[in-house]
């Protein structure tokens, strides 16, 4: 690639020589898979990861023992700005942990975090009230001192303890992660369990990415372990405080580089300084993926937030999805609370909508009893299937 664009190691002064490289896309690592890693690694120096596939296939990576370290380390000191310290008990809410019978060295792994390193985990997959249930007295038993995972699981959790009045125990915080966190679920995930949300951005190719302090007003960078940019669709800078596509560079992982990775993900870069002091630069806000974004006849851009602020403060729903089927049709699908539907509901909901999306959008509404996750775990509020540009 550097031979290709003419760029020689001594060119590579500092940042500034990244827009010589070209993106890097899930597509690309999927079929040149073989081409990006280095040959000459042992098996002994990487570990393979695959992403959710939240948009599509799974995409495998091959990351560096002593970059995943690293990331390890910048996990831990976003915990500690919780008020967490090492050996303090710590449970996950988390995806793609396998616990069918073959899998007996998960097992096993599991079982030696839990007892030799505080640290347990717990499945999101197939997630119903039966398993939240469950997790709910796994929480009381092992009394963590915090809980991180997937934020739908941790909103669903919430909604089913204040429905059946159920307590945990106190927590110093939650951290959530692999969903976008709307304000709607901030504010019951902290009134339900008592404790302050510190929202954080991740991926499995690279790890964590950014963390929120206790100011709740951005989330840090890892800078030591990834570099950011915010480009618009041409690739060029976008202008500060505009939303764009996030690019990750990968400083530490000499297996398979990952050099201007697009993850897929839209956000905005902050131009100000955390008040904390903290010296890390800040992410002012992940707004969810590219595909997660619907591109209206009309030109207009409606982001998952515009939709979240129309269902999350309704507190007959459950749950909902928004699938953009065409440029100018939407199927809406609503879970609803059992007993509460009713005809003024279901105008609100349509009005609220149409208001999002204009008159020229073909708007449908299906009540249904339940919407599944994703294999991932995850839960997509938004979805569009029109071709990106």
């Amino acid at each position: 690639i550097m031979e290709k664009a003419g760029i020689r190691a001594d060119d590579i002064k500092d940042k500034t020589a990244l827009s010589f490289f070209p993106v890097l896309t899930k597509p690309i690592i999927q079929e040149r898979f073989d081409d990006l890693v280095d040959p000459k690694m042992s098996q002994k120096e990487y570990v393979t990861e695959h992403s959710g596939g939240s948009t599509g296939q799974p995409t495998k990576v091959r990351r560096y023992l002593k970059a995943r370290a690293a990331v390890h380390a910048s996990t831990w000191r976003a915990n500690s700005w919780m008020g967490w310290e090492i050996g303090d008990p710590w449970i996950w809410l988390w995806g793609r942990l396998s616990t069918s019978k073959s899998s007996w060295k998960s097992k096993l792994v599991n079982l030696y975090k839990t007892l030799g390193c505080q640290e347990s985990f717990f499945n999101v997959h197939g997630l119903d009230k039966k398993k939240l249930l469950k997790f709910a007295r796994a929480v009381r038993l092992f009394r963590p001192k915090l809980i991180e995972g997937y934020t739908n699981a941790f909103y669903q959790l919430c909604l089913l303890l204040r429905q059946e009045n159920i307590e945990l125990p106190k927590l110093m915080g939650v951290a959530t992660t692999a969903e976008t966190l709307y304000s709607e679920q901030r504010r019951l995930i902290e009134d339900v369990l008592g404790c302050k949300v510190f929202n954080r951005y991740a991926s499995s190719e690279v790890g964590l990415i950014a963390s929120e302090c206790s100011e709740h007003d951005g989330l840090h960078l890892a800078a030591e372990n990834i570099y950011i940019e915010c480009v618009k669709e041409d690739k060029s800078p976008v202008a500060p405080g505009e939303p764009g596509k996030l690019l990750i560079t990968d400083l530490n992982n000499r297996v398979m580089p990952l050099i201007r990775y697009d993850l897929g993900d839209m956000g905005i870069i902050s131009t100000e300084p955390c008040k904390c002091g903290r010296p890390y630069p800040l992410l002012q806000k992940v707004i969810g993926r590219q595909s997660d974004v619907l591109r209206l006849p009309n030109k207009k851009i409606v982001f998952p937030d515009d939709l979240a602020e129309i269902f999350y403060p309704l507190p007959q729903v459950r749950k909902f999805q928004v699938i953009q089927e065409e440029l100018s049709k939407v199927n809406v699908f609503i879970a609803l609370k059992s007993g509460t539907e009713d005809k003024a509901l279901k105008d609100l909901i349509y009005r609220q909508v149409r208001e999002a999306l204009g008159q020229e959008t073909e708007i449908t509404l299906n009540f249904v009893e339940d919407i599944p996750i994703l294999p991932s775990g995850k839960h997509r509020i938004c979805i569009s299937k029109v071709s990106q540009p």
